[in-house]
């Protein structure tokens, strides 16, 4: 049974231009032979081929890299963004507590005031009247 690799699996997939020229001399004597047989611009035109895929391999790869990156700087923003907003809110929040304690302090202030204006005029009425 043979397994099925996709392309990112590949080997070829990690090659880079110095792997290139490395595996053209150490298979020197072959490309001599394959020269005779198949004709040296065919050979250059396949190494040339495969030099350029090299390359755009190791462009594809810095640019794999720098996406990564970046994706993962952006999701660091979005949490560090996430946990500001939580923070926010709770500040929020205790801010319209504070507020809501405040009107209740201050509405039975104004009932006291209101039950000693009473008393006082009161006070008043029976002093003057008596």
């Amino acid at each position: 049974m043979t397994s099925v690799r996709s392309p990112s699996d590949s080997p070829s997939r990690h090659i880079t231009v110095v792997d290139v020229y490395d595996l053209a001399a150490s298979i020197g004597k072959d490309f001599e032979r394959i020269i005779e047989q198949f004709g040296h611009d065919s050979v250059i035109a396949a190494l040339e081929t495969l030099e350029s895929l090299a390359n755009h391999n190791e462009k594809e790869n810095e640019e794999i890299l720098m996406l990564k990156k970046a994706v993962e700087r952006l999701e660091n923003d979005k949490q560090v963004k996430q946990q500001d907003r939580i923070k926010f809110e709770m500040e929020l929040e205790a801010v319209e507590e504070n507020y809501r304690k405040e009107i209740d302090d201050l509405w039975s202030t104004v009932k006291n005031l209101q039950l000693e204006n009473k008393h006082l005029s009161l006070v008043f009425v029976a002093q003057q009247g008596g």
